[in-house]
């Protein structure tokens, strides 16, 4: 009887080790969903912002101003505007994106920063060696970018 009794008692913990396991793995797969999910808020953000600095300001004319009022461009403050509340998008994407992974493996997370901080300055060097008279929109292309790609094979490797 006790045989049956500890056999039982076995069977009763591979169930709940089962059990534990397949929920793990289940929030696991729901922390890398929303790890993806701030990579995209990240990339959309970083889009965003190429779109909105590189968008052509010629087409548009300008309201004709009284003379002696000195006004602002208004065009020029949408995009600093647009450009300040997209890195604050950027950094929210990238905190879902550093919190969630953590949860599925700190290493992953770890060998992925690396990969995108080696393609950030990879990206970098290339654009001061190569194009030293690089606008702002380059040095962002060969910066970000990389980064993203880094991150995606860190994650992969």
């Amino acid at each position: 009887m006790s045989n049956e009794t500890e056999a039982n008692d076995i069977k009763g913990g591979n169930m709940a080790n089962k059990t534990n396991t397949k929920k793990r793995e289940d929030a696991d797969k729901e922390n890398r969903g929303y790890a993806a999910i701030g990579l995209g808020i990240m990339c959309l953000a970083t889009l965003i912002t190429h779109a909105v600095l590189n968008a052509p300001s010629s087409k548009l004319t300008p309201i004709p101003k009284p003379r002696g009022q000195n006004q602002g461009d208004p065009i020029l403050v949408f995009k600093i505007t647009s450009t300040f509340f997209m890195l604050i998008l950027w950094a929210v994407g990238l905190n879902l994106w550093v919190t969630y992974l953590a949860e599925v493996s700190v290493t992953l997370r770890n060998k992925s920063i690396l990969g995108g901080l080696f393609a950030a300055n990879a990206g970098l060097a290339y654009t001061l060696l190569w194009n030293s008279s690089a606008s702002l929109q380059e040095y962002m292309g060969c910066t970000l970018w990389p980064t993203y790609l880094g991150i995606v094979l860190g994650v992969a490797m």
